[in-house]
């Protein structure tokens, strides 16, 4: 008995099918760049490119909410706050109240900004050198700020700077120490010579950390000796209306490990 012959039939050549695969997205592709040319907003381009993502099952309803997001306060100006007013109030009224003798040593300077106007002075004529006591000739000139600041509705920050040079004795460590103390004894000189609000008031002790000039020369140094006070506008609209969040964080320079910083903050409090 013959063995049945086999026959094979022969399909179409492997390229075919790859070659007709190609085709076809090539037509896709051509119709899907004849339907953008008829969009003439870009509302038709979202809603056609949205048809497109769900006819290849994509999502495109995806909503993202970002963890811990701070939710935005409205701060706004204090209208009361007159800054070139209270310039020239410092200039007319508070710089001539230091003593005579000692103007050509602290220099002093009213320096106004957007949000503040700072009265700045040489410190070598209210301290004497390592000390955080206030010489006495200068109970005339504080008494004259703290009663601006208590006709004003500024917040008042004082803050003591000094120069480079090491500095260490038995009541103070450092530089950062004894601008501290300094400017913690104006602040409660201030408080018990006018009724102020405490929680208007701040001192910063800043030691070396904000030179105005460079430390390399003696009279860079001695401009580095120096105490500002600054009345700084309160902004409306929000619980936090002193300024401790803003200017004790201003200044954070690393230190010497030991809780050491470049500001040290001292809230003033009645002796």
């Amino acid at each position: 008995m013959k063995k049945p012959k086999i026959i094979i039939i022969k399909g179409a050549p492997a390229w075919v099918v790859t070659f007709g695969d190609l085709m076809s997205l090539l037509l896709t592709f051509f119709v899907l760049l004849l339907s953008f040319s008829k969009i003439t907003s870009p509302q038709q381009y979202v809603s056609t490119f949205g048809n497109v993502q769900q006819a290849f099952g994509l999502q495109t309803d995806v909503k993202i909410k970002p963890a811990g997001a701070l939710d935005m306060i409205a701060m706004n100006p204090d209208p009361n706050f007159n800054a070139k007013a209270l310039e020239k109030t410092l200039n007319e009224s508070v710089v001539p109240r230091f003593p005579p003798e000692d103007m050509e040593i602290i220099q002093p300077e009213v320096v106004r900004t957007m949000d503040r106007v700072t009265l700045r002075f040489n410190g070598d004529g209210m301290f004497p050198s390592g000390q955080k006591l206030i010489d006495p000739r200068y109970y005339g000139f504080l008494d004259e700020v703290a009663s601006r600041a208590a006709k004003s509705e500024s917040n008042l920050l004082v803050e003591a700077h000094t120069d480079s040079r090491p500095f260490r004795n038995r009541l103070f460590r450092s530089n950062l120490d004894l601008s501290a103390a300094r400017s913690a004894r104006v602040i409660n000189y201030l408080i018990n010579s006018e009724p102020l609000d405490v929680n208007r008031v701040l001192a910063l002790g800043k030691g070396a950390y904000e030179p105005v000039f460079p430390n390399t020369t003696k009279w860079g140094r001695q401009k580095n000796r120096r105490i500002e006070i600054s009345f700084v506008e309160r902004m409306k609209g929000s619980e936090s209306q002193n300024l401790k969040q803003e200017d004790a964080a201003r200044i954070q320079a690393p230190g010497d490990g030991k809780g050491d910083s470049s500001n040290q903050r001292i809230l003033p409090s009645k002796p």
